[in-house]
């Protein structure tokens, strides 16, 4: 099969009484930067959507590996058979590894022969690592894990120029690109100064915030932008000092500030761009999200990332 850009790289197939196991592994890949089909994170798509038909289609067409979760519950499930049978028609047309099964019983599932290789559910970070494993031995040989859109694609609902973060990023110049991602925030609400404060983030541009997060993540190798700290922030349920945490913006207990941000790559997952002035603690300008992040999150659920 030739190269092909999918909509997800995992889409998962489970019955609705093993969701707990679903949602685990579904935060965990998001957190990882992996872009996953898990039915909660699509309710505005799906909704009004003829369900039989556009899970034919996710299932057979736009997804790298369909991962199974097998069991009792998936056996007698009629929606996971119809979502097994799309999956199988496009594993026998390409003649290969496509469903990834993962057992949570000894049920036998009709079709799924005992000698496809398969994982037991125990560790839920080990199964995580051995997706993006999977994926990244798969990008060897195919196209890449995560695609996105040319470097053409610069729209903005506001006229807002966005060439020049375009070349911050792609020369590596973090620290001016993470300025001018403010810059051209304040510009997309209509500001030459100031700070985006919570009224700003009500109406924001959704358009204009995926063209910043696509350069984020194009020019990092997914390793920075929007959508990765919006996946990190509901991998630890909405915690946000655990979030703080995990993309380095919290250290010894403490919230760090702007001369703390570090402009490399060697910078843990998510610490950029760092929302520079959005808001103001004091006398000294925040860096993030900080503890009143309310506005800020519902910013990106809002655009959908």
């Amino acid at each position: 099969m030739s190269n092909h850009n999918y909509k997800y790289d995992v889409a998962l197939s489970f019955a609705g009484e093993d969701r707990r196991y679903a949602q685990k592994l579904a935060q965990l890949l998001q957190a990882r930067g992996i872009n996953v089909f898990y039915d909660e994170y699509e309710e505005a798509t799906l909704w009004g959507k003829n369900l039989y038909e556009h899970l034919l289609e996710v299932y057979q067409k736009q997804a790298r590996f369909c991962v199974m979760f097998l069991s009792q519950h998936y056996a007698r499930k009629l929606w996971t058979n119809h979502e097994r049978e799309a999956a199988q028609a496009r594993a026998f047309k390409e003649k290969r590894e496509y469903i990834l099964p993962i057992r949570l019983d000894n049920t036998d599932i009709s079709a799924i022969l005992p000698t496809i290789g398969y994982i037991e559910w125990s560790n839920a970070n080990s199964i995580a690592n051995t997706i993006v494993l999977k994926l990244e031995s798969e990008q060897k040989t195919r196209s890449p894990v995560i695609t996105r859109n040319s470097d053409n694609d610069l729209n903005s609902e506001r006229d807002v120029d966005y060439t020049p973060l375009r070349d911050l990023l792609q020369a590596g110049h973090w620290k001016e690109a993470d300025k001018e991602t403010f810059t051209v925030m304040l510009k997309a609400v209509g500001k030459e100064n100031g700070f985006l404060d919570d009224e700003s983030m009500k109406f924001f541009p959704c358009t204009d915030l995926c063209t910043i997060d696509k350069l984020w993540a194009r020019y990092s190798k997914e390793r920075f932008g929007f959508s990765v700290q919006k996946h990190i922030w509901q991998s630890v349920d909405k915690d946000y000092e655990q979030f703080g945490n995990l993309v380095g913006w919290r250290m010894n207990r403490k919230w760090t500030g702007i001369r703390d941000v570090i402009y490399d790559t060697d910078a843990p997952r998510g610490h950029l761009p760092s929302w520079g002035g959005v808001r103001e603690f004091g006398r000294s300008v925040w860096c993030g999200w900080g503890e009143d992040i309310s506005s800020l999150t519902s910013l990106l659920e809002r655009c959908n990332l």
